[in-house]
């Protein structure tokens, strides 16, 4: 019905209509929950590319289309490329919405999430403490965002945990 959809949109409105974009936008993640990733990405790539050429860089549906793509081309297994983009998003969405935007706070998450599954603590660290701390200046820190928040900061706790017992094992060892 999506396919269809898309087809629709696509006649009636034109390849790069918001609507048509956003039905693109749905099919690809329908696709990707049934596990075909493949056609997922070239479908949230063909989105991406749209919306940059007709709407720019930094509005904030370009922006939105951009973290789908690297949230995307994450689950394919393309993490550089991922990481790329999240970058990307999170310097625009900072320049133009702020850092305390909740569009904004989801970008720090997700960038610090990647950088943590590539071991890269520090940096992760940095940014999720500041998403954290975001999210509790703006929802409270009842709300369900900020809850997430406060467990992917208890995920990195738990790697740096390991890390450091991992660490003392191994000097232990060399002595």
């Amino acid at each position: 019905m999506l396919t269809e959809a898309v087809q629709t949109r696509r006649a009636m409105l034109g390849e790069r209509a918001s609507s048509t974009l956003t039905a693109i936008n749905g099919l690809g993640a329908v696709l990707s929950a049934m596990g075909e990733k493949t056609e997922a990405v070239e479908l949230f790539s063909e989105a991406c590319a749209a919306r940059r050429a007709t709407q720019g860089d930094t509005h904030p549906e370009t922006l939105t289309a951009i973290n789908n793509l690297a949230a995307q081309l994450l689950e394919a297994g393309e993490t550089s490329a991922a990481e790329e983009l999240y970058r990307e998003v999170l310097a625009a969405r900072r320049a133009v919405l702020g850092d305390h935007h909740p569009d904004t706070l989801t970008s720090m998450n997700n960038l610090g999430m990647l950088l943590l599954s590539t071991s890269q603590l520090k940096d992760a660290g940095q940014l999720l403490i500041e998403a954290f701390d975001g999210a509790c200046l703006v929802f409270g820190t009842k709300h369900e965002r900020t809850q997430i928040f406060l467990e992917n900061l208890a995920t990195l706790r738990g790697y740096r945990m390991r890390v450091r017992r991992w660490h003392s094992t191994k000097t232990s060892l060399q002595e």
